[in-house]
């Protein structure tokens, strides 16, 4: 909403077109849209990773001692 009134200030154009097709003459993404697409963004972006660093940050609760030191 914000993102479609500053676009909207910004060019000038009259209250009868649409907040989409601003964006789509623009050429900028609905913020909405946007959110939209990141965890698919973010899935293959993972996939490219060869060693994540999720992956070794969980460790077996084995592994770690009481007085918090890993083994």
């Amino acid at each position: 909403m914000l993102q479609s009134k500053c676009l909207r200030l910004a060019t000038g154009v009259p209250w009868y077109i649409s907040n989409r097709q601003i964006h789509e003459d623009l050429g900028v993404p609905l913020f909405a849209d946007h959110i939209r697409t990141l965890p698919a963004s973010f899935d293959s972006n993972l996939a490219d990773v060869e060693k994540p660093r999720a992956a070794g940050a969980i460790r077996p609760v084995e592994a770690i001692a009481c007085d918090g030191q890993v083994n």
